[in-house]
């Protein structure tokens, strides 16, 4: 399941993405939150689990657009970091916005082939 990011999370976010070298800079961190933080912009992140009682998994960031949607980046956690849970998330993804074509950034266009055969991708 995905659930959109609220501030409440801030701190649960934060531990995701320190596991990416992008954001092990204290000062890129504080960046990247301040566009979740943002209702303005079209970054959104969403927290990623097997269901409402447990345990965040890991999170997505995406960029929205107008009937796309911009993989930026995932964070698993580590003892969980394989192809099946990519898969899972991916198709989590694909379910939370049916009506958009789902595409990704050059480092994580290989999560792109984990969505349906209906899915066109840009």
């Amino acid at each position: 399941m995905l659930f959109k990011y609220r501030q409440d999370y801030e701190k649960t976010v934060m531990g995701f993405l320190s596991y990416l070298p992008d954001f092990k800079n204290l000062n890129n961190l504080r960046q990247e939150m301040k566009l979740y933080n943002n209702p303005d912009n079209h970054f959104e992140i969403y927290l990623f689990s097997k269901s409402q009682q447990s345990d965040y998994l890991g999170i997505i960031g995406l960029q929205h657009e107008p009937k796309f949607v911009v993989v930026r980046y995932i964070a698993l956690a580590p003892d969980i970091r394989n192809q099946h849970y990519e898969k899972i998330l991916m198709q989590e993804l694909q379910n939370t916005f049916p009506q958009e074509n789902i595409t990704a950034v050059p480092d994580y266009t290989y999560l792109l082939k984990y969505l349906r055969s209906d899915q066109t991708n840009a």
